[in-house]
């Protein structure tokens, strides 16, 4: 019977050491590289903020700046590490993939924002932004995006790839983390909660079928540019302060959320999965040969 315990005992702890532990190591060192990032990136950007002094309406430019700190932080840490050293290689730009990916992310956001628009849930009306200005939000977004997308599918996604033979571990343990991140933004909700999910699958499966960072990171900046300096809606419960359209009236509903914007709805979590669907259907069999 002792023997049996221990043999039991011994199963667990292989488990756990084998399986559970690869995970929480990864999820923990990316908190502490992407707390240390923060505290830098968050440091400069008010530095600046005070240097400049610029109208409160900029302000959301200094809150994009500073998401260059975890950026950073992790570049010079697969630059560091050894065991991660081949990642950097990851960073090889295809132009295709990011220019099909800026087209793929604006295109989703303004269908969101269309469908809203016919369903009589959102009003919006021009109120102008300067060529510079949305040059600069276009580049500080894409740091921002491109930050994410290096957290999430590169750092937890293809740390974790080496070491599971399933893609649904590093897919899955990278979605959740992704949505986790989204938990303390003004108006989250259940339906928010699962739509970053599923939105983290869909750029999980641009690294997997494609190998793509750039078609994420595209994805992702062309989303949130479209919808937060174009738009003016907000960005995952982030009000927009500076954009081409402002919002004259608005109702939360099965298409937009009036804190959190056309994302966190039934409609874009549907266009999201279906988005997913796709990209399965068209890159699943090519994967398999």
């Amino acid at each position: 019977m002792k023997k049996k315990d221990e043999v039991r005992e011994n199963k667990v702890w292989s488990f756990i050491k084998n399986k559970v532990w690869p995970i929480i190591y990864v999820l923990l060192l990316a908190v502490v590289l992407m707390s240390i990032g923060d505290i830098l990136g968050g440091i400069v950007s008010v530095i600046l903020e005070m240097a400049f002094g610029l109208p409160e309406k900029y302000t959301i430019f200094f809150d994009y700046f500073a998401t260059f700190g975890p950026l950073l932080v992790f570049i010079l840490y697969f630059v560091w590490s050894k065991k991660d050293h081949d990642l950097l290689k990851k960073f090889k730009l295809k132009r295709g993939h990011f220019l099909i990916g800026l087209v793929i992310g604006g295109t989703l956001n303004i269908t969101c924002a269309f469908a809203a628009m016919l369903h009589k849930d959102l009003v919006l009306t021009p109120i102008g932004a300067n060529i510079i200005g949305l040059l600069i939000a276009l580049v500080l977004v894409c740091i921002q995006s491109t930050s994410e997308e290096v957290i999430c599918r590169l750092f937890v996604y293809q740390k974790l790839a080496k070491k599971y033979k399933s893609v649904l571990v590093p897919i899955i343990v990278n979605s959740l983390f992704f949505a986790a991140l989204h938990l303390g933004n003004d108006g989250i909700t259940v339906l928010g909660f699962i739509d970053m999910i599923v939105y983290a699958v869909f750029m999980s499966f641009c690294i997997y079928y494609l190998d793509s960072l750039w078609m994420a990171a595209a994805i992702h900046t062309s989303w949130n540019f479209m919808q937060n300096f174009i738009l003016g809606l907000p960005n995952s419960g982030i009000p927009s302060t500076y954009s081409i359209y402002g919002i004259v009236s608005s109702r939360s509903s099965e298409f937009y959320n009036v804190v959190f914007g056309v994302e966190g709805t039934v409609f874009c979590v549907l266009l999201t999965t279906l988005s997913c669907i796709l990209m399965y259907l068209i890159f699943h069999k090519k994967k398999s040969v």
